[in-house]
């Protein structure tokens, strides 16, 4: 089980379409719940009709590790490198 903690909407994909990215993912437990740790990353990619389709987490680019809850912009790619 897991819900959605963040969601990121930009042109990803530079094709002219907005894409979105869903991230969940925690290892605090819910009393009524328990650990919402199903490691929740969906990328939807936008069409030119305005609908999306689901990317699978393993052709995304997507990486995400423990706790994912909540998405940020990095416009430095050399703290990657």
């Amino acid at each position: 089980m897991n819900i959605v903690k963040s969601f990121w909407i930009e042109y990803m994909d530079r094709d002219g379409n907005l894409d979105v990215l869903l991230i969940g993912n925690s290892y605090a437990p819910v009393v009524s719940t328990g650990r919402l740790d199903a490691s929740l990353r969906i990328k939807l990619r936008g069409s030119t009709k305005g609908d999306f389709k689901a990317i699978s987490s393993l052709n995304s680019e997507i990486n995400t590790r423990g706790n994912a809850i909540q998405i940020i912009k990095i416009k430095d790619k050399s703290l990657f490198c």
